[in-house]
């Protein structure tokens, strides 16, 4: 942040002499410095009313910038603004088709201002918004499952490629069910869900009245080549699935599928496992 507009605010000395400025920021030392930067973020990220009690000692703007430090720090908040908007758009469109674009943007920058970024990439800054909404008053609980939804798809397309490992198939041929359990693509998440928000995303009607449905929907998503995919699953589906997302063998798996519904079929499950390409491997456990 800031790069566009690093000519408008520098961080000096006590003296406003440029000579004198870069002299003191010579001496400085590496936490002095990242005092002073922290000082700074918290001026752009506070009120504009306690902006000027928040800035650093020394902060300078160039000569012959009119506004001084205010209109610097002013170049700098736009930007801020600017950038929260674009950078959370792209990790939740749906929830800012919802909200609309002016209350998004509006929301990204509140979410900017408490939990501002903490490293270089800013496609991770998106992982803070559903808690910053969950402490929200008064928001939807389907809006926050709606951007745990978006958020794990976004992780999912940005995390590593993975395919099927079928030579490893092979175990299950030979191998004792309690031996060894069956890995899913890479990322793979498994998230109890409101109809609401599944609509939501799916870019279906969304709700007026903040209601939720009492019986979460159980869905699958994973990233079978470029693209997240996701499923809704059956009680007994979500019961196997989530068995092997905690590295259970694959006995414990069907024991947990079988006790919700004792018609679950394994050799069904795995023809359309394979068919929607969500599985990675089958690994053998570590025996005790």
């Amino acid at each position: 942040m800031g790069q566009r507009h690093s000519r408008f605010v520098r961080l000096a000395g006590r003296g406003s002499a440029r000579a004198s400025g870069n002299a003191d920021l010579v001496s400085m030392s590496l936490d002095q410095l990242l005092q002073r930067q922290q000082a700074l973020l918290q001026a752009l990220t506070a009120p504009p009313s306690q902006a000027a009690r928040a800035l650093p000692e020394g902060l300078a703007a160039p000569p012959g910038l009119k506004g001084g430090v205010d209109r610097g720090l002013l170049a700098y908040r736009l930007n801020a603004q600017v950038m929260a908007d674009k950078v959370l758009a792209q990790a939740f469109p749906r929830l800012r088709e919802v909200l609309g674009e002016s209350s998004f943007a509006a929301m990204a920058w509140e979410c900017w201002r408490q939990r501002p970024p903490q490293r270089g990439d800013l496609g991770e800054w998106g992982q803070v918004l559903p808690d910053f909404l969950a402490e929200q008053e008064g928001m939807d609980a389907w809006l926050l499952e709606l951007a745990q939804l978006e958020w794990a798809a976004h992780g999912l397309e940005r995390g590593p490629d993975d395919g099927l490992d079928a030579e490893s198939l092979q175990l299950m041929a030979t191998e004792s069910p309690a031996d060894y359990t069956v890995i899913l693509r890479a990322g793979s998440r498994l998230l109890d869900l409101s109809a609401a928000a599944w609509n939501a995303w799916q870019g279906g009607p969304v709700p007026n009245d903040g209601s939720v449905d009492a019986m979460p929907t159980p869905v699958l998503l994973w990233r079978p080549f470029w693209r997240v995919e996701a499923q809704v699953l059956s009680v007994a589906e979500a019961a196997f699935t989530r068995a092997l997302l905690q590295a259970c063998s694959l006995e414990q798996a069907l024991e947990a599928a079988q006790a919700a519904d004792p018609c679950f079929d394994f050799t069904v499950w795995l023809q359309r496992a394979l068919e929607r390409h969500c599985l990675s491997s089958v690994r053998l456990l570590a025996r005790p």
